[in-house]
């Protein structure tokens, strides 16, 4: 037959000429053409350009080419039952179970002795591995048929060959060379339902395919379309020479096979651009002729981290629209070999951006997002071993499952988790107490609390007894019924994984336990087609060939491998920028290629052989190499690229601005166009002032309304005007303890909740701080008989390790605040504690509350805390407090108790009192419109001796000194045991924080001398 073959590095030629060739006719108008194609992508590339070329395509089926074998298969051969690689799989995990396997091969056995999931996944690796044997090393398998092997001293190959024959499998070698007689004996046949074969693009060939393509094209016409880099063999680019051993490999078989040369038609895009010069040596497989000018055209991006490659890739993105009005959407590519970790960044960065840019993302895993597979893989994989606090708030807080338990507050119900002291477990022990940390008993304190308002103690079982909880009657306390009725279904669904099943059996109960658990809408297109996609995908279950009962690690092994991870339809040509897998688009061209995460240690993946993986012990033509393949894949990608390539990946350490080196084939093409600055370091912030200056390459448009940069917290506050205004005394106190964190809450209205987000998940070994403080204050007011129940009760609320450690703890803080409660008794000496209501009006401001502390005419203050720093804090409170009192006349005398018991005298001369409180409230009262940074450290700071570093003034070195201890309290070295800073280091990234001088200095001394610091 006259079959062709042609190759050319430009897909849009290649496309051109098979459409020319299927405008011609077949002899009969009811067969049907058959396109053979290795890509989801490019078939749906193709389908869409032969639309477009011809009008309509009709009557035309696309296969892969191990499709095209299964239909040949069916067509000549009797015994053609297709076992699938499920059934392997299943067939080896029956085999390894083997008394026979275990006695001949007992090392191999020990590895997954007793251990299911060992043995099943031993069982996938070895499937891979024999469909790998059998298309690169052939002979091998052919040599395990009579015992032959091709390494006697190989204790890997004894026990695989074993294996092999006890499969009882006819090999591929086999099977093509039944079909290749077969074709022999009836060409007619052949021809009849294959008139015209045409394969398209083939990125890899084996020698099978490439033997079954041969004789079929001695019957009927098969015509083969290869996209290669260049027209010849020899490689002298260096490009192609590093990034061209698997383009070459495909054009040899090809070759060999067809034994004649290979036609090229070269296609050069004849741009004078610095990508258009490069992709022109490449084709012509030329080395570098000429310099190369940074144009623009390829634009490589170093940054922190993936959020900011997303939005730098948003702002490279804007900018070309606004330069090309005639660019669309569908010219643009957005690839990464990460797409699962890249899709959330690229959501929220796109979603949200000033100009809505519309991609389609395709080719993600099913697990991804907030998906009907995503909350079943998080109900399926959780353990009784997850029944913690958190692990169960992380379910809940699916949107899903959230939805089908009617739970309305998840905020509501983790604060409720933490309060009520429910950690771990269901049931727990009593003996050590580990009860009170239990579902069972904490929501039984739930449901007492939501029956009755009291704080009353009630026993449950025998001499178990515990404390309603207190807050249980609010209004979405109906949240807590559908949380202990959620915690009981997946009590109930853990149970039911205990009990062993058939594969099939295991299949019914994921579908009940999605019904059961996760909420779906029948009358939504998405939901429905979701649904109706899973129990397609689950469908394969039922053709394995495996009816033996099997513990639930071996089924949800193999939901991880060919269910949680099944990656969705590829979808190209829909009007938007696609965003997709590079493998799927492989060779498609697109004006604006651009690539995220060319990691270092990322892309290109290494070659990593298991120990008996046989084949890396030699690598023969042809061989498999994930490192070739992804560096053939980066050639493609340079050469798709129409007008644009944009490169991005994460160039530099966010812990300490370290430069991370890039990918080899990133640095590669760098060294190859040898352009100085082609790198471009962007800032870790998107509101950097570096953004719009002096550099073309560093701009933004996501911050402010031109891009330049974010509002600062100065702009955010608006002015208090001012009238008189009345504020409570506990808001003052709150500022005069930590102005910068009274700024947020009072002013901007922002909370951080500090580094502990997670519930935690085991019982309190120790206190910290907070509760140390708690317990503490708690102690010195208690009697020894109420100490005793304090105890109890604390331990049954989570405030006190369980056991002997409680009471250990216990006496530990006692014996701490021992000469504290030994002053304050001496000095209260008896006398009742007095609470006054006072109003105090001081210029524009009325100051109101209820304080206490008074003894007759006497305010006493103590603190608990030992920290030097927390001390100062509380005494300049307790000085704050005496000022007001005094003002009003409550108190003539004010004392401080300190941690080791001294009494320390509090300055309140009636002289002073008024001029202390005015100073205090301007403080007060400017900053509700203008950020007052101060701290006790930043303070004493100033109260040391200047280290002038030239050539600096005195007052340069003291501003640098405050402004170096706002950065070690913001970011304190983990060694120091000490909490962030987190309003400090926001203060910090913000770009009013430049502004901070000599003036701001003067008021931290102003502020912390008025304090009496």
């Amino acid at each position: 037959m006259n079959s062709m073959l042609y190759s050319s590095n430009n897909l849009n030629f290649l496309c051109e000429k098979l459409s020319h060739h299927l405008s011609s006719p077949l002899d009969n108008p009811f067969q049907r053409e058959v396109i053979v194609t290795q890509t989801m992508g490019m078939e749906m590339w193709l389908k869409t350009n032969l639309a477009h070329k011809q009008g309509v395509v009709a009557h035309v089926q696309f296969m892969n080419p191990n499709g095209l074998l299964w239909e040949l298969q069916k067509l000549l051969l009797t015994d053609n039952q297709q076992i699938n690689a499920h059934t392997i799989r299943f067939k080896l995990f029956a085999l390894l179970d083997s008394n026979d396997f275990k006695a001949k091969f007992p090392e191999v056995a020990k590895y997954y002795k007793d251990n299911h999931l060992k043995r099943i996944q031993l069982a996938s690796k070895l499937t891979t591995l024999f469909d790998h044997y059998q298309v690169f090393r052939p002979e091998m398998v052919e040599g395990w048929e009579s015992d032959a092997l091709q390494n006697k001293d190989s204790a890997a190959e004894q026990w695989q060959q074993w294996l092999w024959k006890r499969l009882q499998l006819e090999s591929q070698k086999s099977i093509v060379q039944k079909l290749v007689e077969a074709i022999n004996q009836r060409p007619d046949e052949v021809k009849e339902h294959f008139p015209r074969i045409s394969v398209f693009a083939l990125t890899t060939g084996n020698t099978f395919h490439l033997q079954l393509l041969k004789k079929l094209s001695e019957i009927t016409q098969v015509d083969m379309y290869l996209q290669l880099p260049s027209a010849e063999a020899e490689h002298k680019n260096p490009l192609l020479k590093s990034m061209g051993l698997k383009t070459k490999e495909l054009r040899d078989l090809v070759e060999e096979h067809y034994q004649k040369p290979m036609p090229f038609e070269p296609h050069l895009n004849g741009q004078t651009t610095t990508l258009g010069k490069l992709q022109s040596q490449i084709v012509e497989n030329k080395a570098r002729e000429e310099a190369f000018t940074d144009d623009g055209s390829i634009y490589i991006n170093s940054c922190y981290t993936p959020v900011r490659e997303v939005e730098c890739l948003y702002n490279f993105l804007l900018n070309l629209f606004e330069q090309d009005k005639e660019l669309q959407p569908s010219d643009i590519l957005i690839t990464t070999t990460q797409l699962d970790k890249y899709v959330p960044y690229l959501r929220a960065v796109f979603r949200n951006a000033p100009v809505r840019l519309p991609m389609m993302i395709s080719g993600a895993t099913s697990n991804t997002e907030d998906s009907i597979v995503s909350a079943l893989e998080h109900i399926m994989r959780f353990s009784t071993d997850d029944l913690t606090a958190e692990r169960v708030m992380s379910l809940l807080e699916q949107q899903r499952i959230q939805q089908r338990m009617g739970i309305e507050d998840t905020v509501y119900v983790r604060d409720v988790l933490q309060k009520a002291n429910i950690r771990f477990g269901i049931e727990n022990n009593k003996e050590d107490d580990t009860v009170y940390v239990s579902w069972s008993y904490g929501l039984d304190k739930l449901l007492l609390g939501y029956a009755m308002y009291t704080d009353q103690e009630f026993g449950i079982d025998g001499d178990l007894t515990l404390y309603p909880y207190q807050d249980a009657e609010a209004s979405a306390s109906y949240d807590l019924l559908r949380l202990k009725a959620f915690v009981d279904k997946l009590q109930a669904i853990q149970e039911e994984k205990e009990k062993p099943r058939t594969l099939e059996q295991w299949k019914t109960f994921l579908l009940e336990v999605m019904d059961y658990l996760i909420f779906y809408d029948d009358f939504n297109k998405d939901d429905r087609a979701s649904v109706n996609d899973i129990y397609r995908a689950l469908n394969y279950i039922g053709k394995i060939e495996y009816d033996q009962e099997v513990p639930f690690e071996v089924f949800l092994e193999e939901l991880d491998t060919n269910f949680f991870l099944d990656v969705r339809e590829v979808k190209l040509n829909t009007g938007n920028m696609t965003v997709t897998k590079p493998y799927a688009v492989k060779g498609i061209p697109y004006k604006v290629v651009c690539i995220l995460g060319l990691d270092n240690d990322v892309f290109p993946r290494q070659d990593r052989y298991m120990s008996f993986d046989l084949l890396g012990e030699e690598y023969k033509l042809g061989d498999r190499s994930l490192k070739e393949t992804d560096k053939s894949l980066f050639l493609d990608l340079i050469l798709a690229a129409q007008q644009k390539l944009y490169i991005s990946y994460i160039g530099q350490s966010v812990k300490n601005n370290a430069v991370i080196p890039s990918s080899i084939v990133t640095d590669s093409l760098v060294n190859y166009l040898s352009i100085p600055e082609l790198i471009t370091k962007q800032p870790l912030h998107g509101y950097s002032r570096q953004y719009n200056k002096d550099n073309p390459k560093l701009f933004t448009y996501l911050y402010g309304e031109s891009g330049v940069e974010k509002p600062t917290l100065k702009e955010r506050t608006s002015p208090k005007e001012k009238s008189q205004h009345e504020t409570s005394i506990k808001e003052f106190l709150a500022f005069i303890k930590d102005p910068v964190e009274w700024y947020f809450h009072h002013v901007l209205n922002i909370y951080y909740e500090g580094l502990k987000e997670e519930l935690p998940e085991h019982e309190v070994f120790e206190l910290d701080n907070l509760q140390t403080w708690i317990v503490k204050n708690d102690l010195m007011t208690l009697t020894e008989e109420e100490e005793k129940d304090y105890l109890l009760k604390y331990k049954k609320e989570g405030k006190l390790p369980l056991g002997i450690s409680g009471e250990v703890e216990l006496e530990k803080l006692k014996k701490e605040i021992e000469p504290i409660k030994s002053t304050y008794s001496r000095l209260v000496n008896g006398r009742q504690e007095k609470h006054v209501d006072i109003k105090i009006t001081i210029n524009n401001t009325i100051l109101s509350g209820i304080m206490g502390g008074i003894f007759d005419r006497e305010f006493i203050a103590y603190a608990v805390s030992t920290s030097k720093y927390s001390q100062k804090k509380y005494k300049a409170l307790a000085y704050v407090q005496a000022l007001l009192l005094a003002q009003k006349g409550y108190i003539s005398r004010a004392v401080f108790i300190d941690k080791d018991g001294a009494e320390v005298p509090l300055p309140i001369e009636p002289s002073t009192v008024e001029d202390k409180l005015n100073t205090l409230l301007r403080f007060f009262d400017e900053a509700h419109s203008n950020l007052f940074i101060f701290t006790i450290k930043a303070f004493e700071k100033t109260r040391e001796r200047v280290k002038i570093v030239h050539p600096e003034t005195e007052a340069e070195a003291r501003i640098r000194m405050v402004k170096e201890n706002f950065w070690n309290e913001a970011y304190p070295y983990e060694k120091e045991g000490v909490f962030p800073d987190l309003y400090l280091r926001k203060i910090i990234e913000d770009p009013a924080y430049e502004e901070f001088g000599e003036h701001h200095v003067a008021q931290i001394i102003r502020f912390g001398n008025t304090l009496n610091l």
